[in-house]
C-alpha cells in the first residue's frame, strides 16, 4: 500500500453478508471511492464468491452459519482485531441487532452510522419497557441512523430524528432507453434477493403451474426448502447468488419481478424493498401485495399489478392482469431520472463525514 493510501480515511463495514447483499455492495463501492472500506461480515459457505474484494482495502469473514452464537462471537472478536488494526475514522453497522452485539467496539468509537435494512423492533415484539431500554442503548451508540424511506424514518422514536438521514435502496442508473420487446409467448417472472416462503414463492408456483403460460427466472439467497425445492423446478432457471448488475440484466430481461410481502410482521408491511426501484431503472413492472404500504407508490405511479392480499390464489384471474400490464406498461422516466444511486450516495458520505475527501480510486467511478 503506497504512502497515498496509507494517508487515507478507513472505514470498517460489518455485516452478516458477504458483500453479496445488493444495498451493502452499492455502499462499499461508493465509501471505497474516497476511504479504506475494511469489510467484515460472514460467509456461509468455503465457495461463496467474494462481492468486494476488488473495491475493499481489506475483505475479512468468518465462516459460519449466520444465527449460530459461535458465528456471533468469532465475529465480534475479528471485528475488535480489525478496528484495532486500522484505526477508523468511522464504522459502519447493518441493523440494530448487529450493532447491540458489537457494543464492546462501538462505544469507544468517535462516528458510528447504524444502517437500517431490516429493523430489529419491526421484526421482533418486546415488551415495552425492554424495547425502550435497547433503542436507547443501539441508538446512543450511534452518530447518525439511515432508514429506507420516509415511512421508516417515521417509525423512529422521537429521540433519534436528530441522528436521522434517509438513504433509498435506489438501484445505478440503467443509462441505455427501455426497451420492451416482450409482448408474446409465456410470461416471465424474476424473483431475487431473498428466496423464501415469505416472499410470495407458494404464489409464483401456483402461476408456473397454470399450464405453459409462465416461466420464472431465480436469483439470490435460498433460504427454506421451500425455496430450495422451487429453484429445480422445471420451469425455473436458477442463476445462484448474483451482483446487482447482473441482477438488473435478468430484471430488465423478464415481464415482471415478484416483490410479495407476507404481512407476518411491520417489518415486512413497512418494507421498502429494492425491487420497486429496480423495476423503474430496468423498466419491468412489479407484482406485489396491497398489505405492502409500498405498494400505493406502485399503485399511484403504475409501477406494476397489485393482487389484494398476500394469499390470493385466482392465478388465472392474475394471470389475464398480468398479460393486460404487460402489454401497456411502460416506467415513469421522470422517476428514472431521479430514482437512482448517483443522485443520493452524497448521504452516505455525509453520514461517514467523507463529503470533501479525494477519491482514491478504489471504486468504479475511479
Amino acid at each position: 500500500m503506497d504512502r497515498k493510501q496509507q494517508e487515507v480515511a478507513a472505514v470498517v463495514y460489518l455485516s452478516v453478508n458477504d458483500g453479496s447483499d445488493t444495498r451493502i455492495n452499492k455502499e462499499v463501492d461508493s465509501l471505497s471511492r474516497v476511504a479504506q472500506v475494511h469489510f467484515v461480515g460472514v460467509q456461509q459457505e468455503a465457495g461463496d464468491r467474494d462481492f468486494v474484494k476488488e473495491r475493499a482495502a481489506s475483505v475479512q469473514f468468518v465462516r459460519g452459519r449466520r444465527r449460530s452464537p459461535v458465528t456471533a462471537v468469532r465475529l465480534v472478536q475479528l471485528a475488535r482485531v480489525v478496528a484495532g488494526r486500522v484505526h477508523p475514522r468511522s464504522v459502519h453497522v447493518v441493523n440494530e441487532d448487529l450493532a447491540l452485539l458489537m457494543t464492546p467496539l462501538l462505544w469507544r468509537q468517535r462516528n458510528v452510522v447504524v444502517d437500517v435494512f431490516d429493523s430489529l423492533f419491526l421484526r421482533r415484539s418486546f415488551p415495552k419497557p425492554v424495547a425502550s431500554l435497547l433503542r436507547r442503548w443501539v441508538y446512543g451508540m450511534a452518530s447518525c441512523v439511515l432508514v429506507t424511506d420516509a415511512e421508516r424514518a417515521g417509525l423512529m422514536p422521537e429521540g433519534v430524528r436528530r441522528k436521522l438521514r434517509i438513504l433509498e435502496n435506489f438501484p445505478y442508473a440503467v443509462r441505455e432507453p427501455v426497451e420492451r420487446v416482450r409482448s408474446e409467448g409465456p410470461l416471465r417472472i424474476f424473483a431475487g434477493g431473498t428466496l423464501n416462503r415469505a416472499r410470495g414463492l407458494t404464489f409464483l408456483r401456483g402461476l408456473l403451474d397454470e399450464g405453459d403460460a409462465v416461466e420464472a427466472v431465480m436469483a439470490g439467497w435460498l433460504y427454506d426448502e421451500e425455496a430450495r425445492d422451487l429453484s429445480r423446478h422445471p420451469k425455473v432457471r436458477f442463476h445462484g447468488t448474483v451482483g446487482q448488475r447482473e441482477a438488473m440484466k435478468l430484471a430488465a430481461d423478464a415481464d415482471f419481478i415478484l416483490c410479495l410481502y407476507e404481512p407476518s410482521n411491520r417489518n415486512n408491511i413497512h418494507a421498502s424493498p429494492n425491487k420497486v426501484y429496480d423495476a423503474i431503472q430496468a423498466g419491468t413492472p412489479v407484482i406485489i401485495n396491497r398489505e405492502a404500504r409500498v405498494s400505493r407508490f406502485v399503485e399511484e405511479q403504475g409501477l406494476g399489478l397489485v393482487v389484494d392480499r398476500y394469499g390470493a390464489n385466482d392465478y388465472a384471474g392474475v394471470l389475464r392482469r398480468l398479460r393486460e400490464v404487460r402489454r401497456r406498461f411502460q416506467a415513469p422516466e421522470e422517476l428514472r431520472r431521479r430514482c437512482t444511486w448517483e443522485a443520493i450516495e452524497h448521504r452516505l458520505l455525509e453520514a461517514h463525514g467523507l463529503t470533501g475527501c479525494e477519491r482514491v480510486g478504489f471504486g468504479r467511478s475511479a
